[in-house]
């Protein structure tokens, strides 16, 4: 029989189908706001379906032109994009917009705030896909290699941006990791990865993702949201088991010169078993650090998520909860009975 475990609480991953910011917030405060430590503007709008909204970067910069349609998987058809024959740099990539985004959402949280709607004490989590996200989505394989080291800087130009604008002891940053999971599951295959060898795709990968970690101050909180994806309701690949995922998160973990305050590892909605969860008693976090699994799915609610706490709690005595993937994606209708079913299962733990 397994263990009773420690469920610490829940984590939001950053999409909610709702109308904007300020409704995101009133409704995650009001479902969940004792037990929250980070709160999300839900990605609303444009960037609902996290990174395509990038597009439309791609069609003002004058260093691409369009060449043809990708697979609707992720959004409705984004356009491929190759670079023109001009100079592609900062300037004529020009702004990106997620510290735009962010700042105008952290203005409405503090105003939240000062009415009483949001908690006082939850920090404002800024969720940023990697640079994989967007060049694999929507540019071109043969001229991903020359455009990821611009698109890099200009991501991290914007992180600075919000750095610099929102108080560190009130900002958060997660960055969302999946494509990188599917070139890893796929041995580069799937989505087209562009890193050279095979045989030194994981170190490529694991090192980029400390690199952006590691541009994130050490009075900001630090997460990482290692995913399968979400198309049509499906993830990209169905895991063996947290294998992988334990591989990524131990070996980005050791090249962080910073803490990890929290870390999201997903669970697909099959599995309840414990085979799936054995390999995390591999994982190597500091005690500091918070987990979440994503072991929420609205399709069998309250009974589902207690067996997959049962599997997960015979090998991690501690864990919080989250939904496998972003809610994005859904059905807006359900977003109350999801965010109800955090709540729920988060009180029957500790029942």
């Amino acid at each position: 029989m397994s263990p009773t475990p420690d469920v610490t609480g829940v984590h939001l991953l950053g999409s909610v189908p709702l109308a904007d910011a300020d409704t995101v917030f009133r409704a995650v405060s009001r479902h969940l706001g004792p037990y929250l430590s980070r709160i999300p503007d839900g990605e609303t709008g444009d960037r609902l379906l996290w990174a395509p909204w990038q597009k439309a970067v791609f069609e003002a910069s004058p260093a691409f032109r369009p060449v043809g349609v990708e697979d609707p998987a992720y959004g409705n058809g984004p356009t491929f994009f190759a670079r023109n024959s001009g100079e592609l740099n900062m300037e004529t990539l020009g702004e990106l917009g997620y510290a735009r985004a962010a700042l105008h959402s952290y203005e409405r949280l503090t105003e939240l705030r000062r009415s009483g709607q949001v908690p006082p004490d939850v920090r404002f989590q800024v969720d940023l896909p990697t640079q994989a996200a967007p060049i694999a989505l929507l540019i071109e394989p043969a001229a991903r290699a020359v455009v990821e080291p611009v698109y890099h800087q200009a991501l991290l130009a914007e992180l600075d941006e919000i750095l610099a604008r929102i108080p560190h002891e009130d900002l958060a940053i997660q960055w969302d990791v999946a494509v990188e999971i599917a070139f890893l599951e796929s041995s580069g295959r799937m989505l087209g990865g562009w890193w050279g060898p095979q045989e030194d795709l994981f170190e490529q990968i694991t090192e980029r993702l400390a690199v952006v970690g590691n541009a994130v101050p050490a009075d900001v909180e630090l997460g990482y949201h290692l995913c399968y994806g979400n198309s049509h309701g499906k993830p990209f690949a169905e895991p063996k088991d947290a294998g992988l995922l334990t591989e990524v998160a131990n070996a980005t973990q050791e090249q962080l010169h910073r803490d990890l305050n929290f870390l999201h590892l997903p669970v697909p909605r099959a599995r309840d078993d414990e085979a799936y969860f054995a390999p995390l008693a591999e994982l190597s976090l500091p005690q500091s650090t918070d987990l979440f699994l994503g072991l929420l799915h609205l399709h069998n609610g309250l009974e589902g998520a207690r067996k997959r706490i049962a599997a997960a709690s015979s090998v991690l005595p501690r864990f919080g909860i989250a939904t496998h993937c972003g809610m994005g994606r859904m059905d807006p209708a359900t977003v109350e009975d999801l965010l109800a079913l955090h709540r729920s299962v988060l009180e029957d733990s500790r029942a």
